[in-house]
């Protein structure tokens, strides 16, 4: 299936039948431009609010402001040594990177991307590997045996979020980042290799939904739904507590991931060059034809990186591996930095109790190791059986938190929008299918700003951008709503 962004500059034609070179697309439909389309005058960002508090239209303040909102500048104190850290293993061999590992990771690449601060982008690599492919493997194989990555610096292009009602402020506005494509390839390899031995060695548990082969989003919400049906169906009262976590790939611990790697018996020259991998990158952010000085990013995962979701995944797994271990009626999901604490209990009040706990002993955990909750993100659904109130107590109308970052309520949603699937409280669908339909219709009804051609679209090219956008948009529509009528009624 074709991505919106590869479907939308086959369409717009001119009267010779080749693709129009300038076409102005509003940011908020799409959120981004599709390559070779040109930004509008209107769509550069406006002066922002800065550290002063006063609106700034200078490039320096306003390079200033959004470098605060999108990195941490405090490193929190983090001992690489934890007392759920997994048992040291025997140390495993680093096979070579081979001709057939580097050609397989171009093949994958679109000759289109942007290319990072050196403007070397994967046509002219794959030319160059075509040519002489032992350098690619002499390369590549001396930085992992040394230990050390090539590749530091990074620009970051400034992109507005989509519907927005104030992009004064730094947070309406979002990082994309330009990494070198020749790093890229490399990450990409050592992210297979890494995610192999994930699966092979049991390192990742199962409830961590992000990084498993052949599972998705759509996975999680399902798994929730079937835990809360079965909960509803013995005649027992469900809830779940869906957080965030603050900052995930920006707060990762150098030290501690390296030493949690060292102890699940990878390499140590490996261990070493992730080590150099997440220390000590330069960032360039670029917007309004500025680009700002060198920025020193110190901790965290390099964002747009290959390798930031898997290494950020085992960075969190002891976690799951010892909530799911020592906890009773009570369960943690996750799918990368998105948690879901699911419990069960005959009442609404013994059942408030057993999820506060569980959130905070999360949070605890998260505190030792230089991460926190959203307290913006976190909310709280309950689901319950057709019992007298009798028998399952009152409604808990807000859970009450003692966190390490101060006191949170969160109040009883009805609702609630999580990865993407709006589950509610009684599994009616109807909600979640009336949202994805009307997402459908709109976008369909926006496909008329792409009627700025003379011939328009053929049956063919709209085939393409129907499945690339409206059937997308679509994709919720099935696996959830199809439950049985005592539980949900599919619509």
């Amino acid at each position: 299936m074709l991505s919106a962004n590869s479907a939308i500059p086959l369409l717009p034609r001119n009267v010779n039948g080749r693709m129009t070179s300038s076409i102005t697309l509003p940011l908020s439909i799409y959120g981004k431009l599709p390559p070779g389309a040109k930004v509008a005058p209107s769509s550069e960002s406006p002066p922002l609010l800065t550290a002063s508090s006063s609106i700034s239209q200078d490039p320096a303040q306003m390079s200033t402001a959004l470098s605060h909102r999108f990195f941490t500048t405090d490193r929190p104190e983090v001992s690489p040594f934890q007392p759920d850290d997994p048992e040291p293993l025997p140390v495993r061999d680093l096979p070579p990177i081979t001709h057939a590992e580097v050609a397989a990771a171009l093949s994958k690449t679109s000759n289109k991307s942007a290319p990072g601060p050196s403007g070397i982008n994967y046509k002219l690599l794959k030319w160059a590997f075509a040519s002489c492919p032992d350098w690619f493997l002499l390369i590549f194989n001396a930085t992992i045996t040394l230990g050390h990555h090539l590749w530091k610096e990074a620009t970051i292009v400034v992109l507005p979020k989509p519907s927005k009602l104030d992009y004064s402020l730094p947070k309406a506005y979002q990082p994309i980042s330009l990494l070198e494509c020749c790093r890229k390839i490399l990450e990409k390899i050592i992210a297979k290799c890494i995610l192999s031995d994930a699966h092979l060695f049991d390192i990742l548990p199962p409830s961590q939904f992000g990084s498993w082969d052949y599972h998705s989003a759509v996975d999680t919400a399902l798994c929730l739904t079937h835990y809360a049906q079965a909960a509803v169906k013995c005649k027992l009262v469900a809830s779940v507590v869906f957080f965030d976590i603050q900052g995930f790939f920006d707060n990762i611990n150098i030290e501690h991931i390296t030493h949690i790697l060292h102890n699940l018996s990878f390499p140590p020259s490996l261990c070493d060059w992730i080590y150099s991998f997440l220390l000590d990158h330069f960032i360039q952010l670029s917007f309004n034809r500025y680009k700002s000085d060198l920025i020193n990013l110190t901790h965290g995962t390099p964002q747009g990186s290959p390798l930031s979701p898997i290494l950020s995944t085992i960075y969190t797994s002891p976690l799951l591996k010892l909530i799911n271990a020592n906890w009773w009626r009570c369960g943690l999901n996750m799918y990368v930095d998105d948690g879901a604490i699911f419990g069960s209990a005959p009442t609404h009040v013994s059942l408030a109790c057993l999820v506060q706990t569980g959130l905070q002993d999360i949070t605890g955990w998260l505190f030792r190791n230089g991460l926190k909750c959203d307290p913006d993100k976190t909310e709280f659904i309950s689901f319950y059986p057709c019992k007298s109130q009798d028998l399952i107590g009152s409604w808990v109308t807000a859970l009450h938190f003692f966190l390490p970052s101060g006191p949170l309520e969160v109040k009883r949603s009805k609702v609630i929008c999580y990865l993407g699937i709006f589950i509610h409280h009684k599994f009616d669908w109807s909600h979640h299918v009336t949202i994805m339909a009307n997402h459908a219709q709109s976008t369909t009804r926006a496909l008329s700003i792409l009627g700025n051609s003379v011939r328009g679209l053929d049956y063919a090219n709209w085939r393409k951008l129907f499945h690339a956008l409206i059937v997308k948009a679509s994709m919720g529509l099935d696996s959830t709503t199809c439950t049985k009528s005592g539980l949900g009624a599919s619509t």
